[in-house]
């Protein structure tokens, strides 16, 4: 399906299956308060990944006017890190497209998703995949 502009694949797909859209709501203070947290818990994931970066490791400052800055920073590593929680719904499309549009140029976009009581999943493009397997597939 290709996207309409200013429509997101949600939409689109409740559209074309005739469901109702859900109302705009701006996000109740629990929502985004488990969004900050999964910020956090992903931040501290790779503060043990990385133990000697621990100190560098940290959230991104949110900013509606101005520069943006990737969910979570991890210095030195080219990934522009994007954090989503969500209870439903089709949205990860929109959490990519953010983090292509937002990033350096330099940078790789990776996804952390999380859909309430599901897996926790990462998301990188294949190219991305393409240059890990290769690393992982080389003979030390």
């Amino acid at each position: 399906m290709k996207e309409k502009k200013g429509k997101t694949l949600d939409q689109q797909l409740r559209k074309e299956l005739k469901l109702p859209l859900p109302k705009k709501v701006k996000p109740s203070i629990n929502s985004r308060l488990k969004g900050h947290q999964y910020e956090r818990d992903t931040a501290n994931f790779y503060k043990e990944v990385y133990p000697n970066l621990a100190t560098q490791i940290r959230r991104g400052q949110q900013s509606r006017e101005g520069d943006d800055a990737p969910d979570v920073i991890v210095p030195g590593k080219g990934w522009w890190i994007e954090c989503g929680r969500r209870n439903h719904g089709c949205w990860m499309y929109d959490k990519w497209k953010q983090a292509k549009l937002a990033k350096k140029p330099e940078d790789r976009p990776v996804l952390h998703l999380k859909v309430d009581r599901g897996d926790d999943l990462v998301m990188i493009s294949r190219a991305h995949w393409d240059i890990l397997l290769r690393r992982l597939m080389s003979p030390v």
